[in-house]
């Protein structure tokens, strides 16, 4: 809840309170105009319905009594107490899911956003939902003018079915993910680009993640003087969105459960590899010239200072990606590189890389392949990020206070992981391709007591 939302809450239940000692309905009425009024200019979400429902009974029963002063108080002061319960029962609601704050660090660039859709009529999805050309939907960051106006971006401009498709993957009730349309963040949906060439950032998410998985990092990486790019690799993201409209949920199918071994591999590398080319097609797309990348976009489009940021499934594509066409750099977050053919691995990662390990990710099976290839490489370091889970780099810790306690989070808070996270990448940044405002000796020398260095 906004500050304004909790003074509201805060002056309804005061109000209620008050009466029932004595019954005052004009206070008890102008408390709940004030709260409708809030609730009115606010954003609706269903964590507000209790009180909404208590808004309504508490109202109506000011009104009989400034109707009828001689109406019986037991009523009215049951009411009182109820509606102190819905209003308490809907700020408890809004604490353990909130809708998560997406800001700039202080004094940092304003960030202006762009989405377009890619259709390769060269390949079709891997889904047997859709037997039509590979449709990828993409959205690019970067730094704007100060004037720039025009609304936010938006995790999701259509709450409903997002939800539907975010809960199913994670076996919740739909409902309880449609306040995630509420989320904002600090870009400005249709401003142009403030500068003429930028260096490029690619962002792979993965299997279940969203363009909008590492949002934080890749506004911040914007607002640093990029050109960040992220695509949603319809049927396996959790929700892809078109420009177009619509929601695409993940087809669960790509990465099947309860199968021999080796049809789960199989799977796994037919999935990195169709990751890898939704990523080089929009790399060819903005090289062609490409009539389906906005103008603006093509424009400011530096390739010759291009780096790869990979999380999970995305990490295993950024290195076959990286292998295939030239890259000045990748940025791992517990890459997933067990499905990546042998004769990469051995060859290492192709370009200088920086991999990020989580605790919850050190010694697994993944872990016993991923060591080898960084020993490979020409230029590769590897941390290990203490006290964090494979998730503690995309959005979902910030869904719940609670995210620890569920084992979807680790023991970091959210603004230090999001700290650590951006000196690393920053710092990656520029020392791979000059660019930024990182620091490079902290590549090598970070001075963070999260990090262990393998």
């Amino acid at each position: 809840m906004t500050p304004i939302e909790w003074g509201a809450a805060l002056l309804v239940v005061g109000a209620a309170v008050v009466s029932l000692r004595r019954p005052r309905p004009a206070l008890v009425l102008g408390a709940v105009a004030v709260a409708v009024l809030v609730g009115v200019l606010g954003t609706p979400r269903w964590q507000l319905v209790p009180a909404g429902l208590a808004l309504a009974l508490l109202g109506g029963i000011a009104l009989l009594q400034l109707a009828w002063p001689a109406a019986p108080t037991t009523l009215p002061r049951l009411t009182s107490g109820l509606a102190v319960l819905g209003v308490v029962a809907s700020a408890a609601l809004a604490w353990v899911l909130p809708v998560p704050a997406i800001e700039l660090d202080g004094g940092s660039a304003p960030v202006g956003s762009v989405t377009f859709d890619l259709v390769d009529d060269s390949r079709t999805s891997p889904s047997g939902r859709d037997d039509g050309p590979r449709l990828t939907p993409v959205q690019a960051w970067y730094p704007t003018t100060t004037d720039a106006t025009g609304p936010r971006a938006r995790l999701t401009d259509e709450p409903a079915p997002f939800a539907a498709a975010a809960a199913s993957f994670l076996d919740l009730p739909a409902f309880t993910l449609t306040h995630l349309g509420a989320i904002r963040t600090s870009a400005t949906m249709g401003a142009p680009p403030a500068d003429a060439r930028l260096p490029v950032v690619l962002s792979i998410h993965g299997w279940g993640g969203f363009r909008y998985a590492q949002v934080p990092l890749l506004e911040q990486l914007a607002a640093d003087g990029h050109l960040v790019l992220a695509l949603d690799h319809t049927f396996g993201a959790l929700a892809s969105q078109p420009a177009a409209g619509g929601v695409i949920p993940l087809d669960e199918q790509l990465l099947p459960d309860g199968v021999p071994p080796a049809v789960y591999d199989a799977a796994a590398a037919r999935l990195e590899r169709v990751f890898a080319d939704d990523a080089a097609f929009l790399l060819r797309a903005l090289r062609d010239g490409d009539a389906q990348v906005p103008a603006d976009v093509l424009e400011v489009a530096d390739l010759d200072r291009l780096v790869v940021l990979g999380h999970s499934t995305g990490g295993g594509a950024a290195a076959l990606l990286c292998a295939e066409q030239r890259c000045g750099g990748m940025v791992q977050y517990d890459p997933w590189v067990e499905p990546v053919p042998a004769e990469v691995r051995e060859a290492g990662f192709a370009a200088p890389t920086l991999v990020l390990l989580s605790e919850a990710w050190d010694g697994n099976d993944n872990d016993q392949v991923l060591r080898p290839m960084v020993a490979a490489s020409d230029e590769a370091l590897l941390y290990v990020f203490e006290g964090t889970t494979h998730r503690d780099v995309t959005v979902q810790p910030r869904l719940s206070p609670f995210t620890p306690q569920l084992g979807i989070a680790g023991d970091v808070a959210i603004p230090r992981v999001d700290e650590v996270v951006t000196t690393m990448t920053r710092a990656w940044l520029a020392r791979t391709i000059g660019s930024g405002v990182g620091d490079p000796t902290l590549a090598t020398d970070p001075g963070l007591p999260e990090l262990r260095r393998e």
